[in-house]
């Protein structure tokens, strides 16, 4: 690797005085008297400036070469205002820039404008970027390299000048730096670069325990004293450094930054150092680092182990670099008994055994960040599929080989698209999917074996339902994705995130949406995108690119705003730049960037390289502030083809709030008899727009295919004019959007919920999957939230006018598209709840009955409702059945079902029974929280559920770990009472009971509790008119 000369340079404007180097600091005088500090050489240098011609399409501009200074990332002044366009950066990587006074920078990247907060990246042409929340305003942070690129420009003639002269300086005196962790960043100083691991790790499931060794490769800028990295929970027998034995009184432990600290007896000068370190280790218990999983085979309880380090958790394995920025090549081996199947993330090179022992060596990986290395452990078997020249297996337990195949061909199918769509090779020789018994998170990347809790990877032929089928096609697909999208090119910090799970969640929608076209994934899509709307209306929102200091604060960005509002986004863009144009854009991103780390400005710029479109403003306005817009559109002529379109800030309980946003919006309309789509860029408060083409325009709608992340509100015409007829265009998507606009305003005061209910009725001859779905999400929530129960007979009508034909059409049997046995699960769903038919209520009780003990006699769809349906009306014996059956379960599907409706009884003591259930091993820590946001959320036993929550939380936070504790908390929101609110909101105010990744989940729960109870309170009136005026 070329090692780059680091070197500070100072650029004067119109006289700036020039800075004073002495044998301590180096002071650079800002023009408001401010000044930066960096170290300098232990030797003063001499004050040097040397004239550079400033480029004739920038007159008056002075740039002054000043003060060199030998050290790594050195700061000196780039004095306000900046010059807009900055000259183009001919050589040198320009780490940051910080002008004062100036809250978004404008800096110059591959000779485009661009916006940015930190860049360190070596290019062909160099690059300037600019960081708006450094702590130091003014300063700017250059290195060059020791090899001159060829000259471009007036940058490229100081940069030379500096090399010649940094290159007769004499480094090696320069001061010993301490490099720990900066709690203000939580990051690890740069000075120390990690190159490569040479890692054995010993680990043996039954008892518990591992242990591990390795030698780190870490290439020094500077000498150093202190060298820190990551390390949690690890007991240290040994420490080394270049083949020399340390005492263990040379290291330190920070259990606050999550570090131990080498603290050396002579400096360690520049360049490459091997550290050598070993430490013994106890598996964890809750799904995060090296943990112990359990699982039965023929009888018997077996332990394995897996690994999960996203985000900050390779460090409870292993100590290491533990940032996405320390990208290094890993050479695995693991040892463990010989009955083990050993797995990580490059083939295996060589195996042997030994008393016992197995030990295995896998190839080394590609340069790749801590996070995405894994270690599987246990009784696996393989089936395997080569795809384009890949070794493509999925690894299950024996019991579940046969539920494979499916996942199989959904690799299949994603390997092959996205080696098309990034027009880049899969870069490994194989890729593994592996079923784990107990897992956190839904899936995760790790290069080269990726991991799957079992509901999300495993499929039955026979028992396992249509929505769980592309459940599990829209996860394998989005993990694959990121083999590119994460993995090869990785974010720089989590503040970036978004980077990598946004555009896997869009992507693999798309790609989905290609291989099964009869799906309708787009629906689900949006669908999913339905949550991130409603907590990106609160007041307790945050922005997709926030700040991410501690661990807590990482684990807490991954939610929906990071997955779906960014996912959104990035098909808000596409849908404005066209698909072509975006297409090339990501692969000039890919290639540019490959085994690099980026930040969101380099993907705008390789988008607006591509497409000549402002990319990167539209997007910064969505990524750097909270909240959405509601786009009001107003007809300005009687034939509707003028418009008016006004945005503002959404909020969900109607409190004025700033925003403004630069809003791609797609307005969909017929217009002589034809479907068309216009699209506008609304970047001001209000803007007017007349549809192209002749004659008078039929409707308008404002968000075409609900690709726009934001409201939709129409005036009184507008509305008026939307056909209710099928034939007439408007996609059921749209409908539903509509209908969900309509909701949102009436929460938020601005519109009356009878606007809602008017609209939904008229759209009640839409037996599609989309209208079917929200309808019956309608009637769920009105009945929960809104109903008298002296109304109960009225509402029953209502449901039967909605649903009730449609039901009556379909029946149980199984229907020929699993379109329509989805829309139907939906329907009986709602539909079943508000019957007061008992000869109905019987009927589903003993199909019921019968789903429970044998689901392949019920159509798969059909399963989960009857089950909840049944458990509503249900007494002790029916609990007692369904209990029965959660051992006996056959798929992961099936068990999820039970647990929940075993949450669903509407008896005190059954809820009580179900909440000591959770606490016993028969239900697993990845699943703990299901039952529980049923409990929490069953409106008949939900006070039950909190009391016993509040006086078992600390055994539960034991238990389910600090995920499914969070996960808990916000399912808190759905509960629209005020007593509990209080209740919940003193209790967790207490630091003892508080999980630190949920603090932000908790004030959006609150917030959603109170919004609710105050919605439901306002309308529930007016609800009760409308159906006594209704059905009298």
């Amino acid at each position: 690797m070329k090692k780059p000369l680091a070197a500070a340079l100072g650029l004067a404007l119109g006289g700036l005085p020039p800075a004073q180097a002495d044998a301590q600091l180096v002071r650079a005088p800002l023009p408001s008297g401010r000044s930066v500090l960096g170290p300098s050489f232990a030797a003063p240098l001499p004050t040097l400036a040397a004239p550079v011609s400033a480029p004739a399409a920038l007159p008056g501009f002075k740039p002054t070469l000043a003060l060199p200074v030998a050290v790594p990332s050195a700061k000196v002044v780039l004095p306000a205002p900046l010059p807009n366009p900055l000259p183009q950066a001919g050589e040198g990587r320009v780490r940051e820039v910080v002008q004062p006074h100036v809250g978004v920078l404008r800096a110059l990247t591959a000779g485009q404008v661009s916006f940015g907060r930190y860049f360190d990246r070596s290019s062909e042409r160099g690059a300037l970027s600019a960081c708006a929340d450094h702590d130091q305003p003014g300063a700017f942070l250059a290195e060059v390299p020791a090899e001159p690129a060829p000259a471009r420009g007036w940058w490229s003639s100081a940069a030379a000048f500096l090399r010649r002269t940094l290159m007769k300086a004499k480094t090696d005196s320069m001061a010993p730096l301490a490099l720990r962790s900066d709690p203000a960043t939580g990051r690890l100083p740069r000075t120390a670069r990690p190159e490569s691991y040479d890692l054995h790790v010993t680990l043996d499931p039954d008892a518990g325990r591992f242990s591990g060794t390795v030698k780190i490769a870490v290439d020094l800028d500077a000498p150093v004293k202190e060298l820190s990295l990551h390390a949690v929970g690890l007991n240290f027998s040994k420490a080394a450094m270049d083949g020399a034995a340390l005492g263990l009184d040379a290291l330190s432990a920070d259990a606050a930054a999550e570090t131990v600290t080498l603290r050396l007896r002579e400096p360690l000068g520049k360049g490459r150092h091997t550290l050598e370190l070993a430490w013994t280790g106890e598996l964890g218990k809750h799904m995060k680092g090296l943990y112990q999983s359990k699982a039965e085979h023929e009888g018997k309880t077996e332990n394995y182990a897996f690994t999960h380090f996203e985000p900050t958790d390779a460090r409870r394995m292993f100590p290491s670099f533990d940032e996405p920025e320390f990208k290094a090549v890993f050479k695995t081996t693991l040892s463990g008994p010989e009955r083990l199947t050993l797995l990580s993330n490059m083939p295996a090179t060589k195996t042997t055994v030994a008393g016992g022992v197995k030990t295995v060596s896998f190839a080394p990986t590609p340069k790749m960040s801590t996070y995405l290395l894994a270690v599987a452990a246990g009784r696996l078997v393989p089936q395997t599929r080569k795809v384009e020249g890949v070794d493509v297996t999925v690894w299950t337990r024996p019991s579940e080989a046969g539920q494979a195949g499916f996942a199989l061909d959904a690799a299949e199918h994603a390997l092959k698209s996205l080696n098309a769509y990034f027009d880049l090779p899969y870069r490994l020789p194989k890729m593994d999917l592996v079923a784990v018994p107990d897992f956190a998170a839904g899936a995760m990347e790790n290069w080269g074996v990726i991991f799957f809790r079992d509901s999300a990877l495993l499929v039955d032929p026979k028992l396992s339902s249509p929505r769980a089928k592309r459940a599990v096609a829209e996860t394998v697909t989005h993990e694959i994705v990121h083999q590119w999208f994460g993995n090869l090119v990785t974010m720089r910090w989590w503040n970036d995130l978004w980077l990598n799970e946004a555009f896997a969640t869009w992507l693999a929608y798309k790609v989905v949406d290609r291989w099964q076209p009869a799906w309708n994934t787009w629906l689900s899509f949006d669908a999913r995108r339905q949550g991130p709307l409603a907590v990106d209306a609160l007041a307790s929102t945050r922005a997709i690119r926030s700040k991410a200091v501690s661990s807590a604060d990482i684990r807490a960005m991954f939610d929906g705003l990071t997955y779906t509002k960014g996912g959104t986004i990035l098909r808000m863009i596409e849908g404005y730049i066209g698909e072509a144009a975006f297409t090339e854009g990501v692969r000039l991103y890919m290639k540019r960037h490959a085994y690099g780390n980026t930040e969101a400005d380099d993907l705008w710029a390789a988008l607006e390289e591509a497409s000549g479109k402002p990319v990167g403003r539209i997007a910064r306005d969505w990524l750097g502030q909270p909240g959405y817009p509601l786009v009001k559109v107003e007809s300005l002529s009687p034939d509707r083809s003028r418009l008016r379109l006004t945005q503002k800030r959404f909020t969900s309980d109607g409190r004025p709030e700033a925003g403004r946003w630069a809003v791609p919006v797609q307005l969909a309309y017929e217009r002589g008899g034809k479907l068309r789509t216009h699209t506008v860029l609304l970047d001001g408060e209000t803007a007017e727009v007349t549809l192209p083409g002749a004659g008078p325009v039929a409707w308008v709608y404002p968000n075409k295919a609900e690709t726009g992340f934001f409201r939709v509100g129409l005036d009184e015409a507008l509305l008026a004019a939307l056909p209710a007829d099928l034939s007439a265009g408007l996609a059921g998507v749209e409908r539903t959007g509509l209908l969900g606009n309509l909701w949102a305003e009436a929460q938020a005061g601005s519109s009356p919920l009878t606007r809602f209910l008017e609209s939904l009725t008229r759209f009640k001859g839409d037996a599609g999957r989309p209208m079917t779905e929200k309808t019956a999400a309608a009637l769920v929530e009105l009945q929960d939230g809104f109903l008298d129960e002296a109304d109960a007979g009225r509402f029953a009508r209502f449901a039967e006018e909605l649903l009730g034909p449609r039901w009556k059409d379909w029946g149980y049997d199984k229907l020929e598209g699993d379109e329509d046995n989805i829309a139907r699960a939906s329907a009986l769903a709602a539909y079943g709840r508000a019957s007061q038919d008992a000869a109905f209520a019987a009927d589903l009780d003993r199909r019921a009955r019968a789903a429970a003990v044998n689901p392949s006699q019920v159509e798969p769809t059909l399963v989960g409702p009857l089950l909840g349906l049944a458990a509503r009306r249900g007494g002790r014996e029916l609990y007692e059945l369904f209990m029965a059956q959660v051992a006996k379960a056959k798929t992961p599907e099936q068990r999820d079902q039970l647990l929940r409706a075993l949450a669903a009884f509407r008896d005190k003591g059954l809820a009580r029974a179900t909440a000591d259930y959770t606490m016993t091993e028969a239900v697993r820590p990845q699943d703990f929280w299901k039952p529980w946001v049923v409990l929490l959320r069953n409106s008949a036993v939900n006070r039950e559920a909190w009391g016993y929550l509040k006086a078992n939380w600390a055994a539960i936070r034991a238990k389910a770990g600090p995920r499914a504790a969070a996960v808990i908390i916000e399912g808190l929101g759905g509960v629209h009472d005020l007593g509990i609110r209080a209740e919940a909101e003193a209790f967790f105010a207490d630091p003892q009971n508080m999980e630190p990744t949920a603090r932000r989940s908790l004030a959006q729960s609150l917030e959603f509790m109170a919004t609710g109870a105050g919605f439901e309170a306002r309308e529930r009136g007016a609800f009760s008119g409308w159906l006594r005026a209704r059905y009298p």
